[in-house]
């Protein structure tokens, strides 16, 4: 008798648990994070976290770089944003090059900032230039 009691409990708590469990998976969309995560790859996620050439500009700073593998840049965003360079493991960035990646500015305002500039890539409000 008394074991039939406890199994009896055991189980109920077993399947409160279980209820308990699979709520919470539903609460945090685990199942919806788990199909994003298996359809998008992690360059296209880290584009859509950080975006292109907007926030932190993370597609236009990895074209970049990607682009120009030799040089080193100097990292310019308008925006008061922590710094994204430590995301990337290539030690591409130098506060002394003459080459700026400049985020989210105008153009007017990088032509008053550097009066001798170049620009190499633009992509609105995403530059790369290279001043004198």
């Amino acid at each position: 008798m008394i074991k039939k009691l406890i199994n009896k409990t055991k189980n109920k708590n077993f399947i409160i648990m279980i209820v308990i469990f699979l709520l919470l998976l539903q609460l945090f969309n685990f199942f919806l994070n788990l199909n994003y995560i298996k359809k998008n790859n992690y360059e296209s996620r880290m584009i859509n976290a950080y975006g292109y050439c907007e926030k932190y500009s993370y597609g236009f700073i990895k074209k970049v770089l990607n682009k120009y593998k030799k040089a080193n840049f100097n990292l310019l965003n308008k925006k008061n944003l922590p710094p994204i360079k430590n995301m990337f493991l290539d030690d591409k960035f130098d506060n002394k090059s003459n080459f700026v990646i400049a985020l989210n500015f105008k153009k007017k305002e990088l032509e008053k900032k550097f009066p001798n500039l170049q620009i190499i890539l633009n992509e609105e409000p995403c530059y790369l230039i290279k001043y004198d």
